[in-house]
């Protein structure tokens, strides 16, 4: 008799996350998932959690961010609940394990994004000379910029 196995293949594209689920010899292609909605502070505390630790079962987040910023259980039970409602967390059973559906990558990119369009008017360049004219450079600062901007080459 051949060992059993069921597990979950995941293919992202943009914000979309397609799955599939393979049970023994079957393959099922799963729900297309997409975040339903930006992620508040709260719930990236909890996903900071499991992007630094990996998978973990809801109780040692719980412990976790207890420890780290004062959240109580349900305090922390009840952000899970909404970040698998945002399609960001996927509940595995047995142990209630939070696996991330999502990449800081990929928030990250569509935090950039939403400031920039929304208090920049789309213009990344006003971002940095946002960014830049705030403080003062150190000319090792300064040479740093300069080549992550020659890094990225001209595009126009």
């Amino acid at each position: 008799m051949y060992p059993h196995y069921n597990f979950s293949l995941f293919a992202f594209s943009g914000n979309h996350l397609q799955t599939w689920t393979i049970a023994g010899s079957n393959i099922m292609k799963g729900r297309e998932c997409t975040m339903d909605s930006k992620l508040v502070d709260s719930e990236l505390k909890v996903m900071e959690v499991i992007w630094r630790e990996g998978a973990l079962p809801a109780k040692e987040i719980s412990q976790i961010l207890n420890r780290e910023i004062g959240w109580n259980k349900n305090t922390t039970y009840t952000i899970i609940k909404r970040c698998i409602e945002k399609n960001a967390i996927e509940r595995r059973e047995p142990n209630f394990i939070c696996h991330a559906l999502v990449e800081k990558k990929q928030v990250q990119e569509h935090e950039v994004d939403s400031l920039v369009n929304k208090l920049f008017g789309g213009s990344a360049d006003l971002l940095f000379a946002s960014l830049v004219g705030r403080k003062k450079l150190s000319n090792k600062g300064i040479e740093k910029l300069k080549d992550i901007i020659d890094d990225l080459g001209d595009d126009e």
